[in-house]
């Protein structure tokens, strides 16, 4: 299916899966712009599994940064967009990982764009870091809830991040340091640092 994303610009991002390529529409000086940005063998048995799937897909986009994310399933697929004004080519998108079974719910950058999270329907959510050079190994992991994770919102430009968990509204500090230390001891946490990394089953 289609997945359409909007900006704290306004600027339109449509994410369109064909058969044979995927296209990405934006709007520059209001005329739109398709582009290819993802074909061949790998994206071939991606679709197939789309396809056979009845979740919709989920796009979000960061503006400064230039990335675009896009739910796949268990994953999530990630695009570097390059300098605004650069022709898109298809490109491979770096593969965020999650669990077997374990569908992507929700997925939102934070206001600062250093933080992806991905919220998932066994009411996981995963906290990845990232920067112009790239995506941290391995996120900061949350597992203290039981239901899917209906929505995450980071509020304006402060650290305050919400969660919405059927009947449940949490807030967290958004500084994966923080977040991190506010979250070891009570619940199970994987982190990029293998000395205090709890992996995932």
């Amino acid at each position: 299916g289609i997945a359409v994303s909007q900006g704290d610009d306004g600027a339109p991002y449509v994410w369109m899966p064909r058969e044979k390529y995927s296209q990405l529409m934006t709007t520059e000086s209001g005329v739109w712009k398709v582009s290819k940005i993802w074909e061949g063998a790998n994206y071939q048995r991606e679709y197939s599994r789309w396809d056979k799937s009845s979740l919709k897909p989920i796009l979000r986009h960061s503006k400064k940064l230039r990335r675009l994310a896009v739910s796949s399933n268990e994953d999530v697929l990630l695009w570097d967009l390059g300098p605004p004004g650069e022709s898109l080519s298809p490109r491979e998108p770096l593969r965020l990982s999650g669990r077997l079974n374990d569908f992507v719910t929700c997925v939102e950058f934070s206001s600062d764009e250093t933080v992806l999270a991905v919220g998932y329907r066994s009411g996981m959510i995963r906290f990845w870091s990232f920067d112009q050079t790239g995506v941290s190994e391995r996120p900061v992991v949350y597992s203290g809830l039981k239901k899917p994770i209906d929505e995450i919102c980071f509020v304006g430009e402060t650290c305050v991040l919400l969660i919405s968990s059927g009947n449940q509204i949490l807030q967290f500090p958004t500084d994966l340091s923080e977040l991190e230390r506010y979250m070891r001891g009570i619940f199970e946490v994987e982190t990029g640092s293998r000395s205090s990394a709890k992996r995932q089953p």
